[in-house]
């Protein structure tokens, strides 16, 4: 799976979490409203969990992130190498002199 599509999916994820969440409040104010539960009781171990897979969902996506710039670079590294550039970052274009350093035995 590519990196920008695991992005996508990522982001769907989020979507789907934040309306459960949504869905989970608006379920305890009508438990509230109808004298169900006690008023300012919260079902911690929930949140809990939504937080837990909020946090883990940011880390994939950051971790997703840096993958794909490193499979954008090595996609476009290996272009060179077949003979097909693509888009060449200016780093690539332009000639790098390495200086050489005379030391005297």
């Amino acid at each position: 799976m590519r990196p920008d599509e695991a992005l996508k999916i990522l982001a769907v994820f989020e979507g789907k979490l934040a309306r459960l969440k949504e869905e989970r409040d608006n379920l305890t104010k009508a438990k509230e409203a109808l004298e169900l539960a006690e008023p300012g009781i919260i079902d911690v171990l929930f949140y809990f969990i939504v937080g837990v897979l909020f946090f883990d969902e940011v880390l994939l996506r950051c971790c997703f992130g840096a993958i794909g710039r490193a499979h954008t670079h090595t996609r476009r590294f290996y272009g060179l190498l077949l003979g097909k550039p693509g888009k060449v970052s200016w780093l690539v274009k332009s000639p790098v002199t390495i200086p050489t350093i005379i030391i005297n035995a």
